[in-house]
């Protein structure tokens, strides 16, 4: 079980909670979240994150990912776990976020993943 803040991500049961309270999730809509929930620390771009939805595969539209990525948003909008859109080291993708620690600051980006699929490093 992966954590961040109040969201809690189980990639073997395929489930996700927001405190004590199951998040209803699509296929796709879990598949992204347990992306975004592995490799937290890493700015993932929109052709990532498809790859890492579709394969290699006869791909969709890339703004299919948007459309994913504002279901999950409003479905953890009760969530102290945020996607952002972001921008490092000038590479645009997004990434799953905690709450801001004690200190008031987040952790910054800790790695880029430009294209291709998604995977351990």
């Amino acid at each position: 079980m992966i954590r961040t803040g109040d969201l809690v991500v189980d990639c073997v049961a395929k489930t996700a909670t927001v405190g004590r309270e199951p998040v209803r999730l699509k296929l796709k809509e879990s598949q992204l979240l347990e992306v975004l929930s592995l490799r937290k620390d890493t700015i993932l771009t929109r052709e990532a994150l498809l790859a890492h939805l579709y394969g290699t595969m006869d791909q969709p539209e890339i703004k299919l990912v948007d459309i994913f990525l504002d279901r999950l948003r409003a479905k953890l909008a009760h969530s102290t776990a945020r996607i952002v859109e972001t921008s490092f080291a000038g590479v645009m993708g997004f990434r799953l976020i905690g709450p801001p620690t004690p200190s008031g600051q987040r952790q910054a980006p800790g790695g880029l993943h430009r294209t291709g699929g998604v995977s351990d490093e």
